[in-house]
């Protein structure tokens, strides 16, 4: 983000067979390449693996990847998404293929809905919607 704007800084074509990390660290490394300096990494959820967060610790590059809730209400994400403040905990992400990763995660609460009330103004109607996101910082 520059003033408030988001940049697009590079586009590159995929096919089904790239994975996700080689895409994550060709775009970080074209940018750097022609001079563009930048100090984190926004991305989507689309991209939360154990491979592109490795990827990332190789980079040296702080992140925030949006995380999708997954698993069961005792094991995985969903596990997280519990109480009524945010919060930040420490989780570790598993994939048979690519191992083990411990990540620092952010549960934000947040509110959505809102419903014109008889007296005017709009207020919350009080459904929660959990925002979890992954914060990488290399060592």
């Amino acid at each position: 983000m520059l003033d408030g704007m988001r940049l697009t800084l590079a586009i590159r074509f995929v096919g089904p067979t790239h994975r996700m990390a080689d895409i994550v660290t060709a775009l970080v490394t074209h940018i750097r390449f022609v001079g563009v300096r930048t100090q984190s990494l926004w991305l989507d959820r689309g991209f939360a693996s154990v491979a592109v967060i490795r990827a990332i610790e190789r980079l040296r590059l702080p992140a925030v990847i949006a995380c999708p809730i997954r698993g069961t209400d005792t094991t995985g994400t969903r596990a997280l998404c519990k109480g009524p403040v945010s919060y930040s905990a420490h989780h570790t992400c598993v994939s048979q293929r690519d191992g083990v990763a411990s990540v620092q995660i952010a549960a934000c609460r947040s509110y959505i809905g809102r419903r014109q009330t008889p007296d005017g103004p709009t207020r919350s109607t009080g459904v929660n919607s959990p925002c979890l996101c992954y914060n990488v910082c290399y060592n």
